[in-house]
């Protein structure tokens, strides 16, 4: 990869810690973003009875943080709340269905599965570059609650503790989860702070322009 990389005036990478990776050229940050995200974030919706994860299972690490949350018994927990966690996603219909817990496999459009969210989970270990469903969560305006390796690939872009919630250790996030998901001004301020990030940095207005500036800056120099 750095080989091919010289072949290249400056480069793109959609994770802070991945420019360490290359000397010599100029190195940029772009937000991953999502294709599928209105350019308006939805509504709050004070009614939202859902936990949701966007988990296609074809994805390894989907279907581990599936197989995590179920083993602490995340829907029987949740339903004691009144509230039930939701899979998405292809393959999350083989999860069946029971007190607190919904699976709706394929889903075509989204926007219905994010406007009856209270907080949106991306429980990811494990990986490299951005997880694109952070993102999404972010841009339709939804409360996140993320491990610190998933949010890692939003440095600089989206702050812990301001535009979502994080935890760094498994044991951290039943306790997060239960006292996050009452409190309801905390929930309503992160979803203000995440419509403000989405509006800033992860949006396809913000890539081009960085763009544009990229390559006047490259373009404008001797080779």
């Amino acid at each position: 990869m750095r080989r091919r990389a010289r072949d290249f005036r400056g480069l793109y990478v959609i994770r802070r810690s991945d420019a360490e990776l290359f000397t010599g050229r100029k190195v940029s940050v772009l937000p991953g973003i999502s294709a599928s995200a209105p350019a308006t974030p939805l509504p709050h919706n004070p009614d939202a009875r859902r936990v949701l994860f966007v988990a296609p299972t074809g994805w390894p690490p989907n279907r581990d943080a599936i197989d995590w949350l179920l083993a602490l018994r995340v829907p029987e927990e949740l339903h004691a709340l009144g509230l039930e966690l939701r899979l998405v996603g292809k393959g999350t219909e083989h999860f069946g269905a029971r007190p607190g817990l919904s699976c709706g496999g394929f889903v075509e459009d989204l926007t219905a599965e994010y406007e009856a969210a209270r907080l949106v989970l991306c429980p990811i270990w494990t990986g490299s570059g951005a997880n694109i469903k952070l993102a999404e969560a972010v841009q339709f305006g939804r409360a996140v609650l993320a491990t610190a390796h998933s949010a890692a690939g939003f440095e600089g872009f989206l702050q812990p503790g301001r535009d979502l919630l994080t935890f760094d250790e498994r044991e951290q996030f039943l306790p997060l989860l239960l006292t996050s998901l009452p409190d309801s001004n905390r929930l309503r301020e992160l979803e203000i702070n995440a419509v403000r990030g989405a509006r800033h940095f992860l949006n396809q207005a913000y890539i081009d322009r960085m763009i544009a500036e990229d390559a006047a800056a490259i373009f404008g120099q001797p080779e």
